[in-house]
């Protein structure tokens, strides 16, 4: 699936850190306040690094916050 969302507006993320789910929620701080919930297939701590790895280069001066949840599903 294709979105529109821009990496540089991503405000937090939420993921669950229950052992084997691979689920997050990425949130933005757009005019429409949009978030996207994401299963991937891969493992989402590689993921995950290559996320931060871009947001930093749209949002030098900011932390990017990330909050953990043990429930297996964020839905």
């Amino acid at each position: 699936m294709k979105s529109s969302l821009d990496i540089k507006f991503l405000h937090y993320v939420i993921k669950s850190v229950y052992p084997g789910s691979n689920e997050l929620m990425l949130c933005f701080n757009n005019k429409n306040k949009s978030c996207m919930y994401v299963i991937l297939d891969e493992d989402k701590d590689e993921f995950f690094d290559l996320l931060k790895l871009r947001w930093v280069n749209f949002n030098p001066d900011a932390t990017l916050k990330v909050f953990g949840v043990k429930q297996k599903s964020l839905v």
